[in-house]
């Protein structure tokens, strides 16, 4: 199970660039990436590391391979109780695999943190199941050829802009306490 402690510890590390570049490593030609996060990171009035719930996963077998999307959510408020990480799942399930396979393509690796945009026009959107003023986000991912744990988000809040990294359990690991480890390495429910 993650702790606060575990969280706080990650939050320490990223004072400094070097914490960045250790859960966005460069690859391809993202070589910009920590520098980037740290940037928006260190400019936020409020930035926390936060637990990230997923609520479904999905694939989609094509041409070129499967390719895996995620919708998760997460809270600037506490945890999310279990009845209202159910009701949330249920909520996602109404939505087809084309809704979150086209919204889940704006969480570009490009974007560092990824900006909510509440008023999208779309009337059925992944997005609007968020509650801003009560602290609650939810939003798809696209994960590419595999499932990928993300049991901690980076949510950070500045100009007026709800902003979100997700992290990936294996850049995370050295910050976790022995027993939150067994949990990181599974398929998390946290």
């Amino acid at each position: 199970m993650l702790h606060q402690y575990d969280l706080d510890t990650l939050e320490s590390s990223l004072k400094s660039l070097d914490g960045f570049e250790e859960i966005m490593k460069p690859f391809m030609f993202f070589f910009g990436r920590p520098k980037a996060g740290f940037d928006i990171w260190s400019a936020s009035l409020v930035r926390k590391a936060l637990i990230n719930y997923k609520l479904a996963d999905y694939q989609l077998r094509e041409r070129n391979g499967t390719q895996f999307y995620q919708v998760c959510a997460f809270s600037t408020k506490g945890e999310l109780s279990s009845e209202y990480l159910a009701q949330l799942r249920h909520q996602v399930r109404q939505f087809s695999l084309e809704v979150v396979r086209r919204e889940s393509n704006g969480f570009s690796l490009l974007s560092h943190f990824k900006q909510f945009l509440f008023d999208t026009p779309e009337e059925l959107s992944i997005i609007k199941l968020s509650d801003p003023k009560a602290g609650i986000f939810v939003f798809p991912i696209a994960t590419g050829n595999k499932f990928i744990n993300y049991p901690v988000v980076l949510y950070s809040f500045a100009a007026g802009a709800h902003k979100y990294f997700p992290v990936n359990a294996k850049d995370i690991g050295l910050y976790l306490a022995a027993d939150a480890t067994a949990v990181v390495g599974q398929e998390w429910s946290v």
